[in-house]
């Protein structure tokens, strides 16, 4: 056994001898314990009752004989333990202290330079003495005011409006704590300046311009006045450097407490409190700032202070869980339209900006900074404000797509144009399941125009997932042989989400209501009137002569399929078409750029659309029709639909993705 190791915990050789005895022996009498452990038997007692007060050994009386007994070993361990605490504890205590060692060796190089005051007269003689000695239009520089207790507090606000009276100018570095005491409220310094440091200092330092008075932070009131020039110019330099440094950093929830409260004092009831990239904390940790944020928000709400608050996309399921006790009341909250691997949260105010680092222990960046506080609120307005939002891969698609769920009570009801899985497969088909287990728990009603090729496993998604009688689910079928990877949402009036369930999959968000009365006219007429569906060559002939006769078309997807089909009958039509001089816009793939359909003179292109989408379908939009071309079988087909205010419809979301 490692005996050495016992001896550096704090026992002696002896006391080594006498516990390891007792642990062999049991309990025991004194006369047995110095024969196993060859103790002197005159210390004996002298080292048991050492053991006792460190806890590692007890004892009883029988038949008035004293018989002791070993603690558990791992009371050793709580005896460590204890040591720890009481050495944390003398730490604390010589920090308190140090403030004022330090000034000790200090003065000492300038005893005939310095006076030492005690009390609150000696503040007063200290204080208004070095005010005497100012002009007016001097500056008293004032670097690390600490918090302060009542009757200090009232000291130096008397203090500052007098030399307000007399045309002395202040600046002033608090330190955080003292953020909302009298001594730091406007009213009490009218002619001061004033910033905030995370940083504690052991004691204030008032730099005059022949003297500087230190006032450490200690439980007895002592201050010390130098009147040296050489060291009233070396706070000088360092208050200056402090004063212009527009970046501090401090750890630490105390830390992110402290910066966030004092931060809430910035705004005024109705103003806006704005957070982009919020969450809430790392892994493992989100009850932890959960927490924190649930007292935080009920200060805000008491102030009258609106939140707006912009989310990292992978921060949903820990919102949902934590929501109802954080963002109560008087919030708002979105999800950014991108995913970032970012643990930083912004929060600009009027003219700072916090920056939070989300670890297991927060950092707190504070810019100090009007200019670039301003950028950071542009940049969260535009994306608090867009129209569009863009949400890529499989999760945060699926994410949005469940989120939406949350806007809906039982018995009110969405819309579906185009319901399909896509080329999402079996994982998408997977996640669907769960989907509409929430929907159908929820009582949540869908109306489905449903892409045929996917009916059976729509039809038995909802009736394997609560809905067997259909009456959460309302489905119609669309026109056969209408085939396309988009499926279109609609939602509460005024959002319109665009899936495309392909191999990177994709939602296009809209939130207009315009859009969405366009979108909603489109489903009423699909779900209400039957469409005209042509097959074969001679249909698509049909429809390029309508376009003809039209004089301009937009279409979505061409790649050309048609110039291969019957090349005969468009190199004709093309050249009729240049002659009648018909205008045309292609939305269409980049693997189409160089093609002969992009060399057209009357036919503008952009290369924008996913190759996806527009290998599967064309979709040409004229006159007052749409017409929706698939040539993916053995011979083309179209489905021609003859609506004014589809064609509006689509139309408009061609304008949409034409100015992307």
């Amino acid at each position: 056994m490692n005996k050495k190791l016992l001896e550096e915990i704090g026992l002696t050789k002896s006391e080594i001898k006498v516990y390891l005895a007792l642990l062999e022996l049991g309990s025991s009498s004194t006369g047995k314990i110095v024969e196993k452990s060859k103790a002197s038997s005159s210390k004996i007692y002298e080292i048991l009752d050492k053991l006792i007060e460190k806890g590692l050994v007890s004892y009883i009386v029988e038949s008035g004989v004293k018989r002791f007994e070993a603690a558990d070993p791992k009371r050793i361990l709580d005896y460590m333990n204890e040591k720890e605490r009481k050495l944390k504890d003398q730490k604390d205590e010589i920090k308190k202290i140090l403030p004022e060692l330090k000034l000790k060796r200090t003065l000492s190089k300038y005893k005939s330079e310095a006076t030492i005051y005690r009390g609150l007269k000696g503040i007063e003689t200290a204080y208004y003495g070095a005010l005497d000695t100012l002009k007016p239009s001097d500056t008293i520089l004032v670097l690390g005011a600490p918090s302060r207790s009542e009757t200090l507090n009232r000291f130096f606000a008397k203090y500052m409006k007098e030399a307000a009276r007399r045309k002395v100018k202040f600046k002033l570095i608090y330190n955080e704590k003292a953020r909302g005491e009298l001594q730091t409220e406007p009213e009490s310094m009218p002619s001061g300046e004033w910033k905030y440091t995370p940083e504690e200092t052991p004691a204030e330092t008032a730099i005059y311009p022949d003297r500087v008075i230190i006032f450490p932070e200690a439980k007895d009131i002592i201050l010390v006045e130098i009147k040296n020039k050489e060291i009233v110019e070396s706070f000088r330099v360092q208050f200056e450097k402090w004063w212009e440094q527009d970046t501090t950093i401090s750890k630490g929830m105390d830390a992110l407490k402290r910066a966030l409260y004092s931060f809430l004092d910035d705004f005024k009831p109705g103003e806006n409190y704005d957070v982009l990239g919020a969450a809430l904390g790392p892994k493992g940790y989100e009850k932890k700032y959960a927490d924190f944020f649930e007292k935080f928000h009920q200060e805000r709400f008491k102030k009258g202070i609106h939140a707006r608050l912009l989310f990292q996309q992978d921060t949903k399921k820990s919102i949902d869980k934590y929501r109802k006790g954080l963002y109560k009341e008087n919030a708002e909250i979105k999800f950014l339209p991108y995913k970032t691997e970012s643990p930083v949260a912004i929060f600009p105010s009027k003219e700072k900006t916090l920056l939070l680092v989300q670890q297991k222990e927060p950092t707190i960046i504070t810019i100090n900074n009007k200019e670039v506080t301003e950028s950071f609120k542009k940049h969260f307005t535009a994306r608090w404000d867009q129209d569009v939002n863009i949400y890529k891969g499989f999760g945060a698609v699926t994410d949005k797509f469940m989120s939406m769920l949350d806007l809906y009570e039982g018995g009110e009801e969405y819309y579906v144009l185009g319901a399909t899985y896509g080329m999402g497969g079996k994982k998408l088909k997977d996640w669907f399941m769960d989907y509409s287990k929430a929907r159908m728990k929820k009582k949540v009603i869908g109306k489905f125009l449903i892409v045929p090729e996917a009916r059976e496993q729509i039809i038995y998604e909802f009736t394997h997932t609560g809905d067997p009688e259909m009456k959460y689910s309302v489905v119609k079928e669309l026109p056969s042989d209408f085939s396309t990877p988009m499926q279109i949402n609609l939602y509460k009036g005024n959002r319109v989400l665009m899936f495309l369930w392909s191999k990177e999959m994709m939602c296009f968000e809209v939130e207009s209501e315009i859009l969405y009365n366009n979108f909603k006219t489109y489903f009423d007429a699909l779900w209400d009137q039957d469409v005209k569906v042509v097959k074969g060559n001679e249909g698509i002939k049909q429809i390029f002569e309508e376009i003809l006769e039209a004089g301009e078309y937009d279409v979505l997807g061409a790649r050309g399929y048609v110039t291969k089909a019957i090349p005969e009958f468009m190199e004709d039509w093309t050249k009729r078409a240049a002659k009648k001089n018909v205008k045309g816009r292609n939305i269409t793939d980049l693997g189409v750029k160089g093609k002969k359909i992009s060399k057209y003179s009357f036919l503008k292109t952009k290369y924008t659309l996913p190759k996806e989408f527009s290998e599967l379908s064309t979709i040409l939009i004229y006159k007052e029709k749409v017409a929706i071309t698939n040539w993916m079988g053995k011979e083309p087909f179209a489905v021609i639909i003859e609506n004014r205010h589809i064609h509006d419809m689509y139309k408009l979301q061609f304008e949409l993705l034409w100015k992307k």
